[in-house]
């Protein structure tokens, strides 16, 4: 409690939040310094072949442990999202976001060609418009940006068991 109340209190510390990430932001740069040891290791005259494979090992071992952080981290990043889209991030959306095995996945600006009651994502005629897709895991969500920064309106909901991908997806 001293600590954080030095720190707070103090112009020239950096703020907790700032401690708390270093050892995140260290771990991804484990990788590479065991990839540079490992090189100078091996280009060593008469290295020892057991030391080479401890560090090899070691090197799996951090490689391993910095992508379970990352996917870590991309999931509670994801959770969080979620959360917020599930907490009235919707205007005029009436389904319950909060269902058990639900999770969000991920979002991008979509073109939607509207022809008379269907969605498209590509062809000519009626009205073609860019709206936000949400991404979920057994939905996709349609809206469009509201006045309010943080809300967004409710257009259409498709659940994936109705919809088919009839072109080739591209990175």
């Amino acid at each position: 409690a001293n600590f954080v109340q030095c720190v707070a209190q103090s112009r020239a510390c950096p703020d907790l939040e700032s401690y708390l990430i270093k050892p995140i932001q260290r771990l991804c740069k484990y990788p590479l310094f065991m990839k540079q040891l490992e090189d100078i290791v091996s280009k060593e005259e008469g290295h020892d072949v057991h030391v080479l494979e401890v560090v090899r090992e070691a090197a799996k071992a951090v490689n391993q442990v910095a992508t379970e952080v990352n996917l870590q981290q991309r999931d509670a990043a994801r959770s969080m999202r979620g959360m917020f889209l599930a907490s009235g991030a919707f205007e005029g959306l009436t389904r319950n976001l909060c269902e058990p095995g639900r999770s969000y996945l991920d979002e991008f600006m979509c073109e939607v060609t509207r022809t008379s009651n269907e969605l498209s994502t590509q062809g000519s005629g009626a009205k073609t418009k860019f709206w936000h897709a949400f991404l979920f895991s057994d939905a996709l969500i349609f809206a469009k940006k509201a006045a309010n920064a943080d809300k967004y309106r409710f257009r259409a909901w498709l659940d994936l068991e109705h919809v088919a991908i009839d072109a080739p997806i591209k990175n």
